[in-house]
């Protein structure tokens, strides 16, 4: 899975399942990216670039 600390729209496969975060913690982040860390979701916060 990836986070907000490395993803940007460049890298996000096409057709991926995608959840923004409406924050800008990288701790939220990285608690949600945890608990779906196994589903294969791309979890990203505000600060992604798009």
């Amino acid at each position: 899975m990836t986070t907000a600390s490395n993803t940007t729209p460049a890298n996000i496969p096409s057709g991926a399942a995608v959840i923004v975060l409406a924050t800008r913690n990288a701790g939220k982040i990285r608690e949600l990216d945890d608990m779906l860390r196994d589903t294969g979701v791309t979890v990203v916060g505000l600060d992604a670039s798009c």
